[in-house]
């Protein structure tokens, strides 16, 4: 197949030969979108491609200050093929597709909730969240390297904390020993703790 033509039809062009090197064109964005055959149902003569195929693996990237790199590429964190994007002026990709979740839990009064999980935003935002329950008696703290995978924050790391449950005088959960690593917290009912278990969800946003 010959080589995509970018400067066609030109106006001195005869028809002849503009209708073969158009179709010879069509032929190669079918090949870009995933598919060699052009009239395949894997293009859309209205929204245009339904998907792109990236080769495996792909490599990181350099930007300067007019580019943006996209790239597949294999990620310790999640063990799969993530879609990374490298920003302007930049040297640090983000996994734009890097997440995990973990099953469903069940807690009681409340039915089934997301145990735990964390994820990449496109901006590189890192989002990392959970359920757990205070020890009776006691307070807990929270790790977010026990999240299976979790890249871990660079900056940031801002919990934040919602209690499940629980009368209303007790709504507030309090939270002591913040770090990059995790936090600790407890219902301003436990304080001093009252041999209660309280359920709570939890989120912690950072980069």
């Amino acid at each position: 197949m010959p080589p995509f033509l970018y400067d066609i039809p030109q106006a001195t062009d005869q028809l002849s030969i503009s209708q073969g090197n158009l179709l010879n064109n069509m032929g190669i964005l079918g090949a870009i979108a995933g598919n060699a055959t052009a009239n395949s149902a894997s293009l859309n003569a209205t929204v245009g491609f339904n998907f792109v195929n990236f080769a495996l693996p792909g490599a990181a990237a350099t930007t300067s200050a007019n580019q943006m790199a996209l790239y597949t590429g294999a990620n310790a964190n999640t063990t799969r093929q993530e879609l990374y994007v490298v920003r302007q002026n930049s040297t640090l990709p983000v996994p734009i597709t890097g997440s995990r979740t973990a099953a469903a839990a069940y807690v009681p009064a409340v039915g089934f909730v997301q145990s735990q999980g964390w994820t990449y935003l496109p901006s590189g935002v890192l989002m990392v969240w959970g359920c757990a329950t205070t020890g009776a008696s006691t307070h807990v703290t929270i790790a977010y390297n026990s999240i299976t995978g979790f890249p871990g924050f660079a900056t940031g790391g801002t919990p934040q904390v919602t209690r499940i449950g629980g009368s209303t005088s007790q709504n507030f959960m309090l939270l002591t020993g913040v770090t990059l690593g995790g936090f600790t917290t407890y219902s301003t009912g436990q304080n001093p703790p009252t041999g209660t278990n309280y359920n709570f969800n939890w989120m912690a946003i950072g980069i």
